[in-house]
């Protein structure tokens, strides 16, 4: 998804959900990105229903449109976690992977891999 293309987003942000079993019980469209979640006009009330266990689900283009500052994002991630919430980011792209020596080989079938601190990749 680019986002870029603001009317393609919205129209993926409407329908992924949908498409993938998920009930729609709220829908907030804030601006101001660059702002502190809790200065944001919808996000209180997204807040509100995420402890009250409303939401199970956050459906958002990137993670920078609920934490503009990555050095913020591992407080947002916990507090995520701490309320079971899943974050679905539809669309989106895979970080590109940086080149890197092959992985060391342990065993035939085992391999070392590089450490890898994306959560969308943790398996």
């Amino acid at each position: 998804m680019e986002l870029t293309d603001g009317e393609m987003a919205v129209h993926r942000l409407r329908t992924w959900p949908l498409e993938s079993g998920l009930r729609v019980v709220h829908a907030a469209w804030d601006a101001g990105i660059t702002r502190p979640r809790q200065r944001r006009p919808h996000w209180p009330q997204v807040a509100a229903l995420l402890e009250a266990g409303r939401i199970r689900h956050l459906v958002v283009p990137t993670e920078a449109q609920l934490e503009f500052r990555p050095s913020r994002r591992p407080a947002l991630r916990a507090w995520l976690d701490r309320h079971a919430i899943r974050v679905h980011y539809p669309g989106a792209r895979p970080p590109p992977i940086p080149p890197a020596a092959p992985p060391a080989a342990v065993h035939p079938s085992v391999f070392v891999l590089p450490p890898c601190d994306n959560p969308d990749f943790l398996i």
